[in-house]
């Protein structure tokens, strides 16, 4: 139990720092998340996966489906003693990734009132992401659904490539990209004439690009783009001082 809940935790650390994750991401972390809510209901709480292939593989926001997850749990097992069966369905359709929550729900009973805390915090991410927040359907009493569209969610994040034929000054690249998830690294090139089928293949936003390249350089790579993306130079060369700081050659 208490190894469950240290990688929850660390999980919850790491999955701050992505903006979006993929669906399986997500998963992994809500099946470590139902492993300690186990331990804690005992046999009163089953729960049940439908996830279709395609739908492990869509981006969405991190951290999004345990909120909803808990709050199903709450009040699905609110004055009951035997078993209940918390549901999870995601499937893909007309473009969009739809989660699918379903709890037992019995209009006869006195529910008790909570914060509402979870759902509006979903609310809100929703609306600080995309300004809207109607992607998040209570649609009747015990079934909660959310959808994203892939378009939209592709335009919140920027598609970057890397083009330099320096192992050393990609890696320093890629380090910066960790700190901000909306910049998708999609590929790494090693020279311009890979950097130019790169860009016709995933037709990036942005491109860090080296100057001083083998075979034709950053410059002449351009000369051969219709229409280039947005370009982040790197030039003089870098190198690496005895004190292992980096440093720019003058």
């Amino acid at each position: 139990m208490v190894q469950q809940l240290s990688d929850f935790l660390r999980g919850t650390i790491r999955k701050e720092e992505n903006q979006f994750i993929t669906f399986a991401e997500e998963l992994e972390y809500l099946k470590l998340y139902l492993e300690i809510e186990k331990v804690r209901f005992g046999y009163r709480l089953k729960t049940e996966m439908d996830i279709s292939e395609e739908a492990m593989k869509w981006k969405m926001p991190a951290l999004l489906v345990q909120p909803l997850m808990e709050n199903a749990i709450k009040f699905g097992l609110y004055g009951t003693t035997g078993e209940v069966l918390i549901s999870l369905q995601a499937i893909v359709a007309n473009d969009h990734l739809v989660i699918t929550i379903v709890n037992p729900f019995d209009s006869d009973m006195q529910m008790p009132e909570g914060t509402g805390f979870g759902l509006k915090s979903v609310r809100r991410r929703l609306y600080l992401l995309f300004g809207r927040s109607d992607w998040y359907k209570l649609i009747k009493p015990k079934t909660l659904l959310l959808s994203f569209s892939k378009y939209l969610i592709a335009e919140l994040m920027s598609k970057v490539i890397i083009i330099d034929d320096e192992p050393l000054a990609r890696s320093i690249v890629k380090e910066y990209l960790q700190k901000h998830p909306q910049l998708e690294l999609v590929q790494e090139c090693n020279d311009g004439f890979e950097g130019v089928k790169a860009i016709q293949q995933h037709e990036p936003d942005l491109i860090f690009l080296d100057i001083q390249m083998p075979k034709i350089n950053g410059f002449e790579m351009l000369e051969l783009i219709e229409q280039p993306p947005a370009v982040i130079f790197r030039y003089p060369p870098l190198m690496i001082s005895p004190s292992k700081h980096l440093k720019r050659m003058r």
